[in-house]
């Protein structure tokens, strides 16, 4: 059986596809907004997306964003303390917990998007480039962004 809805983020939206057809059944603007020529425009270089059963976890611009999946409807979002602006965040789904790493940053929430904790995860004043993040059974790694 197909999921209901795929979800796709790009330039700063978030949009969930009905599976059978492609069409948009929801969208919603991530990310931070940035005037460019005279003109307002959502700018994110570096997006991350976690779905699961019932939840869209996507942290664009140092923001965790949380959706209901698959209906889309916006649950809340929380700011994300991190030290390295650009710099692709990493998400990794454990149990009922959500980790995620920003810079040299650890935070954890809840399966709702509240914000648990957050915790040095290395030396302040480092050069983090990526961060992986590992427990027993499952690990994500950061994309390295060449931008």
């Amino acid at each position: 059986m197909s999921p209901p809805v795929i979800v796709t983020a790009y330039q700063g939206e978030l949009v969930g596809h009905d599976t059978n057809t492609g069409q948009r059944v929801f969208a919603h603007p991530i990310g931070e907004s940035t005037a460019l020529g005279g003109m307002a425009r959502v700018v994110v270089k570096a997006i991350e997306l976690l779905v699961t059963d019932t939840r869209i976890f996507a942290v664009a611009g140092g923001v965790l964003h949380c959706f209901e999946y698959p209906t889309g409807r916006p649950l809340g979002a929380v700011t994300l303390v991190h030290d390295r602006p650009g710099v692709r965040p990493v998400i990794l789904h454990v149990g009922a917990r959500i980790l995620v790493g920003i810079g040299s940053r650890l935070h954890c929430l809840d399966h709702d998007g509240n914000l648990l904790w957050g915790s040095l995860a290395s030396k302040e004043n480092t050069l983090i480039q990526t961060m992986a993040i590992a427990v027993p059974g499952a690990s994500r790694q950061q994309d390295v962004d060449s931008t």
